[in-house]
């Protein structure tokens, strides 16, 4: 006779009672093992072997995407209990089966289910599943740069807005250092759309719906997905969550861009390290982009962090062809001639990429200061040449 297969119990205590006696009655090799108190010792059951099965409450707020995951690299398949108006949401959680809470028989068939569908665990070498193609006919493109204030979410702003005039366009602000899209077009900034997203990313699917719901409309064709209300709340913003949105955006919207912040620039052996950190919201949004708008300053040191970035860039691994914007670029800063000057230095760090300079005027912070993008404000302005220019591009 094989060994039982041990079963956690985390249910409403109503349910709990029957669902133990139906799993042992039954003639399959399965044992309750343990009813847990909470999610932390469920997690805790399937780290140590004690269960290799679990029964949950969908109902439960910690039963969450984030949660399924862990206990599944566990080794511990999860069958979910709902009621039947929760049922349709359960199973988009990930778990290995659901059952009609009060029906323990349904329960029971789910662990066996679960034990029959299990797929074999993998080596310590195997290779993540691939991600599925986005679809054809939307772009996604990441707004990034070297650390220092360049103007990534001017930039970022300004293309958006260029990009919206020939489609329907959303503007995302990822930057979970510092946040400041919403400042930048006087939006209000007392919710962040990006965090209730988040969290319904590891509760239910994200659909075209709650993306036009949750962001604000700005602009004809703009529609924006304002940031967190403060860095400190950096964890909201987990790149599983954001890989569900920019996954939705990308069916609602023909331009995705998506602020971020500027990365430590550590090594990466890999994108997802254990533990997670600050800098893998924007790693998720880079390894998803179609195209990635590097943006430094057009002085000393913004030119030299650049150099540390386009070593840092071909050392990761990502693959997203880059174009260059060099803001703030002035005959004060560098001399006479600025782009006589810029473009040889520009061409040895980023070899064959389209380089756009934008130079220093006084209409962006001035756009800033009225909530407006720089081509609102005024339309003639350079920045606003720059951006149909990069638009083009993109397009």
């Amino acid at each position: 006779m094989s060994a039982p297969h041990g079963v956690v119990i985390r249910a409403p205590p109503r349910h709990e009672g029957a669902l133990v006696e139906a799993i042992r009655a039954s003639d399959e090799d399965l044992e309750v093992v343990r009813r847990c108190a909470d999610m932390a010792e469920v997690s805790a059951a399937a780290r140590s072997g004690v269960a290799d099965l679990a029964v949950l409450d969908a109902a439960d707020p910690d039963v969450d995407r984030p949660l399924l995951a862990e206990l599944s690299r566990a080794g511990m398949r999860a069958v979910l209990i709902a009621s039947p108006d929760d049922e349709a949401r359960a199973r988009s959680l990930g778990g290995a089966g659901t059952a009609l809470a009060g029906d323990p028989e349904q329960a029971v068939r789910a662990l066996v289910a679960a034990l029959v569908d299990a797929p074999p665990a993998p080596g310590p070498s195997a290779e993540p599943p691939a991600p599925p193609e986005p679809p054809t006919d939307s772009s996604l493109i990441a707004v990034w740069g070297t650390s220092g204030a360049p103007g990534r979410s001017s930039v970022a702003v300004s293309v958006a807005h260029a990009l919206a005039k020939s489609a329907p366009t959303l503007l995302i602000d990822a930057d979970t250092a510092n946040p400041s899209i919403a400042h930048l077009l006087g939006i209000p900034v007392d919710a962040s759309g990006l965090s209730a997203l988040s969290r319904q990313a590891v509760r239910a699917p994200i659909g075209p719906s709650d993306l036009r719901r949750l962001a604000s409309p700005r602009f004809p064709g703009l529609d924006v997905l304002t940031g967190l209300t403060s860095p400190h709340r950096w964890r909201e913003a987990a790149p599983s969550s954001l890989e569900h949105i920019l996954e939705a955006a990308r069916g609602a919207y023909r331009f995705v861009v998506v602020d971020v912040a500027a990365t430590s620039l550590d090594p990466l052996p890999a994108l997802r390290r254990p533990g997670g950190g600050r800098d893998d919201a924007a790693l998720a949004v880079l390894a998803a982009a179609d195209r990635v708008l590097v943006v430094a300053r057009g002085d000393t040191v913004g030119i030299n962090r650049l150099d540390h970035l386009a070593k840092w860039w071909e050392d990761s691994g990502l693959e997203a062809p880059l174009d260059l914007v060099v803001s703030r670029v002035s005959a004060s800063s560098v001399g006479g001639r600025p782009a006589a000057v810029l473009m040889p230095a520009l061409s040895s760090i980023l070899p064959g990429r389209r380089v756009h300079l934008l130079p220093e005027e006084s209409a962006v912070p001035e756009a800033a200061l009225r909530g407006m993008a720089p081509a609102e404000y005024a339309p003639d302005c350079a920045t606003a040449a720059v951006a149909d220019a990069l638009a083009d591009a993109l397009m």
